[in-house]
């Protein structure tokens, strides 16, 4: 009989009991998924053509509808088939508030599409077929919530079809992460890496690969983790910590010390990054020291340049990380697991942030954002 070693043991000695198909999950309708490519959060929506931002909102829609396929087939256990449908439900909303809100963009009656698109979406529900596999089911569908939530917290407030959206989006997110989360730990024969790219994979539909030799696949993931490629992105993310950083140090501290918790989560979520980058590089732990060193001292300066204040500061904090999560979630996993580490970590600055800003929107309950 086949003993199941712990979640990290089986992670570090590569102890797996479960294939992971890297071919498309579903090909009931014909909506395809299509991954959004990662901006730069300096850049304004508001000087974006409209054309343009219709195009990116069109595939947030397309992803919905792929998560909505993927929730439908996962096949859960009885006792969480109530959560699920849950999440099929904020999905569908949210899915239809952001149809809502491009009608209103292109000056549409808002309404144009949405029975369509539920009758469409009730009939696949009646043919859809389970999964491959449940767990890459849902790390795809995480996947794609997180793309769409990047680029819908991207564009103007203030429409309330486009806050609807958002919110939703939001109900989805959090029960979802923690799920996938879930059943990692509770099915540690899971490849976790294996998952992820059968998952990226599905999102592009691409047909899978020959495997090539064991020899092979090591050397193939070694130069993976230390591509130039991984190592500029990487080092991208850095700036966005550090003038997050800079910005929490100019806010005026509050009685909760909301304030400094964000700013410590940040600065560990930093260092989490930093850790991940130093690996790529082939750093010493002598030199990454010296590195982690360097940071503190430029974090203890407090710089003050081009910093926003009060709630637009947490938003743009907020939305650095919703950016770089995702270019840190489609990293390739490393044996010491530092890519995790790092997610987790920037999850728990995201946490941390927004309860700053359930404080701020407290002490301030007439103010509009």
């Amino acid at each position: 009989m086949t003993r199941k070693l712990p979640l990290f043991t089986a992670l570090m000695g590569g102890a797996f009991a479960v294939s992971v198909t890297a071919a498309p999950l579903y090909a009931q309708r014909q909506t395809p998924a299509q991954p959004l490519q990662t901006k730069n959060q300096s850049q304004n929506k508001n000087n974006q053509s409209k054309a343009q931002r219709i195009g990116d909102l069109k595939t947030v829609i397309a992803n919905d509808d792929k998560v909505i396929q993927l929730l439908q087939s996962e096949e859960p256990p009885a006792k969480t088939k109530n959560q699920r449908n849950s999440l099929i439900d904020s999905m569908t909303k949210s899915r239809n508030a952001t149809m809502r809100y491009v009608n209103d963009l292109q000056g549409q009656d808002p309404e144009t599409g949405i029975e369509k698109e539920n009758k469409s979406e009730r009939k696949a529900a009646k043919n859809v077929q389970p999964a491959q596999d449940r767990y890459t089911a849902l790390v795809q569908a995480r996947q794609l919530v997180e793309q769409n939530y990047n680029a819908l917290s991207q564009e103007p407030r203030g429409n309330n079809h486009h806050d609807n959206a958002l919110k939703f989006l939001q109900q989805a997110r959090t029960p979802l992460g923690q799920e996938v989360d879930a059943y990692a730990a509770a099915h540690p024969e899971v490849n976790v890496a294996q998952a992820q790219q059968a998952a990226q994979t599905g999102q592009a539909q691409q047909a899978a690969a020959p495997l090539p030799a064991q020899g092979q696949t090591a050397q193939a993931n070694t130069n993976a983790l230390k591509s130039p490629q991984r190592i500029q992105e990487l080092s991208d993310v850095i700036p966005h910590f550090e003038h997050s950083i800079d910005m929490m140090n100019a806010q005026p501290q509050d009685a909760a010390k909301a304030r400094d918790k964000s700013i410590t989560a940040l600065v560990q979520a930093r260092d989490a990054v930093r850790h991940v980058l130093a690996q790529a590089q082939g750093m010493t732990a002598g030199d990454f020291e010296k590195q982690l060193q360097q940071d503190h001292a430029r974090d203890a300066q407090k710089q003050n340049v081009n910093n926003q204040t009060g709630y637009a500061a947490l938003q743009r904090v907020q939305q650095y990380m919703h950016n770089d999560r995702i270019v840190i979630a489609r990293q390739a996993d490393d044996p010491e697991h530092l890519r995790e580490q790092a997610l987790q970590a920037i999850d728990q600055a995201n946490a941390a942030v927004q309860q700053q800003m359930d404080e701020y929107n407290r002490a301030h309950p007439n103010e509009k954002h």
